[in-house]
């Protein structure tokens, strides 16, 4: 897998095209975790965006994108389709920093996204998410990948 990996390449492996397809670059992946980086969160188009920007705990949304993206390359990796992955539960998420808005770091996003366990019904993924020197959200994100559903 040649790297960086672009929005184009992304969409193909989760069940999101733009402007809900919120990641803009794979930069890493390995069988433990993968990094990305996003942009979208300054687009004043933004599906999350609210009044006053895209609220720290729209994160999770990017978080399990990137959890998304992995267990898609991990499947490919083993000649297999991709399970359709829900989240189940959301544990420990919370904001570390100053900053509540998103769109208010300088830079890209930061989203990783480290299997912690996982097998043929679901995975855990602990998620963290950053932006410079700005808002950082972690939290681990339990998904359900139910053998048959697409």
């Amino acid at each position: 897998m040649n790297l960086p990996w672009a929005q184009a390449d992304i969409e193909v492996l989760i069940p999101h095209a733009a402007p809900m397809c919120l990641l803009d670059r794979v930069l890493s992946f390995d069988a433990e975790a993968i990094l990305c980086e996003a942009d979208s969160h300054r687009r004043t188009d933004h599906p999350l965006r609210g009044p006053e920007g895209v609220h720290w705990v729209h994160a999770l949304e990017y978080g399990a994108q990137a959890a998304a993206v992995h267990g898609a390359l991990l499947a490919r990796a083993e000649d297999a389709a991709p399970n359709a992955g829900f989240i189940a539960s959301v544990r420990s998420l919370r904001r570390q920093g100053p900053g509540a808005w998103l769109d208010q770091g300088v830079g890209p996003l930061r989203v990783r996204a480290r299997r912690l366990m996982g097998g043929s019904g679901g995975f855990i993924y602990e998620i963290e998410v950053s932006v410079a020197s700005s808002c950082r959200v972690v939290g681990r994100v339990s998904v359900m990948a139910p053998r048959g559903c697409s």
